[in-house]
């Protein structure tokens, strides 16, 4: 499917695109918040600046992905596969990331606060400056990553 296609489905009502695949599709500064794409495959997707607030990504695959600036506020990402993410400047509060794998990832000045990340993998993640306040940190795996000035 490709951007064209899923706005026009998104403007029309359509919130379920469950099981998706949108490898390399720019959807830069889209709206599409609410909506439900567990299991999707967002491989190399632009969503620089997107609207994705209470969106369900359960088990969904974004690695290598551009989340520059997206808006991820109480969004679903349990179980997700966030390797090599560019998450800078995102804004994840009140999100739950519980089990999800964000190895390398980049949440440099990301706001985490009160997000779940119980048993979520963080190996050789940029941490820097991340507001991770009131966030629940139970068995996270932090080994390598990089936490210079963030708000625990």
């Amino acid at each position: 499917m490709e951007a064209e296609e899923i706005l026009k489905q998104y403007a029309e009502g359509e919130r379920n695109f469950k099981g998706i695949t949108l490898v390399g599709v720019d959807l830069r500064g889209a709206d599409l918040s609410n909506s439900n794409f567990t299991r999707a495959n967002f491989r190399n997707i632009k969503l620089m600046g997107a609207n994705l607030c209470g969106v369900n990504l359960r088990e969904v695959y974004l690695g290598d992905a551009d989340l520059n600036g997206a808006n991820l506020s109480e969004a679903n990402l349990i179980g997700a596969s966030l390797v090599k993410t560019d998450l800078n400047n995102a804004d994840l509060s009140e999100a739950n990331l519980r089990g999800s794998n964000s190895r390398e990832a980049n949440f440099s000045q990301a706001n985490l606060r009160g997000a779940n990340l119980t048993e979520a993998n963080f190996s050789q993640a940029n941490l820097t400056a991340a507001n991770l306040t009131a966030a629940t940190m139970i068995r996270v795996n932090l080994i390598r990553a990089i936490l210079n000035g963030s708000s625990l």
